[in-house]
């Protein structure tokens, strides 16, 4: 069987922009940021790893599983930076805004339009299937986009706890 999952941007992993950004406050350097109004999705590890192993475990053949995920906006994330290095008492960072690379977009997609009518979804996940899954697993969804512009955003609580976690590591 062969399926795949699509991910997120996952916290804490290598080439992650949370974990970038955090070195550079730590390291008194500005902190270089694309755009203010980009968005991500965001999943943790542990995330990362369940879905992989759900997907399996549901698998019948051809499907793409997508996690459920809030999504990060550049700008709460320069705040929550912000407010941890007041708690930490680390001289507050200089904003360097660098622009967006060619080709690079303000928000993220994980489902095709042409995709979104072989959408099903659960409470957690979201699976692109050729053939209807399992009724008693999933139910036919009817998103018209899954954009991280256009899902609920991660809080500034929620913030500060991921970069506190990054602080752990």
């Amino acid at each position: 069987k062969f399926t795949s999952v699509r991910f997120g941007n996952v916290l804490g992993s290598r080439g992650s922009v949370v974990p970038l950004l955090f070195d550079q406050l730590i390291n008194q350097e500005p902190l270089t940021i694309t755009d203010l109004e980009m968005t991500r999705f965001f999943m943790s590890i542990k995330e990362a790893v369940l879905l992989t192993i759900k997907a399996g475990f549901y698998a019948e053949g051809e499907e793409i599983y997508i996690l459920k995920m809030k999504a990060l906006k550049l700008s709460d994330l320069v705040v929550g930076l912000k407010e941890y290095s007041k708690q930490k008492q680390v001289k507050e960072p200089v904003v360097q805004i660098i622009g967006i690379r060619q080709g690079e977009k303000l928000f993220e997609e994980l489902a095709l339009d042409s995709e979104l009518k072989n959408m099903y979804e659960n409470e957690e996940m979201y699976v692109i299937s050729p053939t209807p899954p399992d009724t008693t697993l999933f139910k036919k969804s009817y998103l018209s986009d899954y954009r991280s512009d256009k899902v609920n955003l991660i809080n500034q609580k929620e913030v500060l706890q991921i970069i506190k976690d990054i602080d752990r590591t």
